[in-house]
């Protein structure tokens, strides 16, 4: 056949499934997915990146799709899967004009502090977990928010039963951010992190 499927996974989004020519460039998958996701005016943040077989693991490296290349030069699998995601991490993410560009770099973020990617400190790690509950369940609400709530929330890290009660107090405080407040507070507290936008590789041996 002379025709490829992609599946793209945007962070914080269902996946998009389309069906390309295979001498298709990358750049026209790219401008589809952005037309879609509505983030054209912030575009150049982001990418397409092959999905690791162990995300977690530093020897996986990050493979991006080349926009400029057809998609079968790229692979020789039938079916090409691919994240969509921020390759360049901006300085001032809370600065982001695109609404959805936020969002999806609120997501990744979430998921490079699961994966272990993006290294925070103690104390920041508390705060951005609280604004992370704020914004995915609302104000601390005792009736509904049993102990062990915070733990219900997607793309934790392992926590200790201080760090989780640390997340709760920090969480009661914030009553009545707004959703799209406690994004902004994660965002600007996460660009702050010492190795915010980077990738970490193992050094070969010799």
């Amino acid at each position: 056949s002379g025709e490829i499927q992609c599946v793209i996974r945007p962070a914080g989004h269902e996946p998009l499934e389309f069906v390309f020519k295979k001498q298709t460039l990358g750049s026209e998958l790219f401008f589809e997915i952005i037309r879609i996701l509505d983030i054209d005016v912030e575009q150049d943040y982001f990418g397409l990146r092959f999905i690791p077989k162990d995300p977690a693991s530093l020897q996986d490296h990050t493979t991006w799709l080349d926009l400029t290349k057809s998609l079968c030069s790229q692979t020789s699998l039938r079916v090409l899967e691919l994240e969509f995601c921020v390759q360049y991490y901006p300085a001032r993410p809370e600065q982001l004009f695109s609404e959805h560009a936020r969002y999806m770099l609120f997501h990744q973020l979430r998921n490079d502090i699961h994966s272990k990617r993006l290294q925070c400190t103690p104390e920041a790690l508390v705060l951005m977990l609280a604004y992370t509950a704020q914004s995915v369940l609302g104000n601390h609400d005792p009736a509904i928010h049993k102990p062990g709530y915070i733990l219900q929330l997607a793309l934790l890290p392992p926590l200790t039963d201080e760090q989780t009660n640390a997340i709760v107090l920090r969480h009661v405080e914030l009553v009545d951010m707004l959703a799209s407040e406690a994004e902004y507070a994660f965002l600007g507290l996460a660009s702050k992190q010492r190795l915010y936008g980077m990738d970490l590789y193992l050094a070969p041996c010799t």
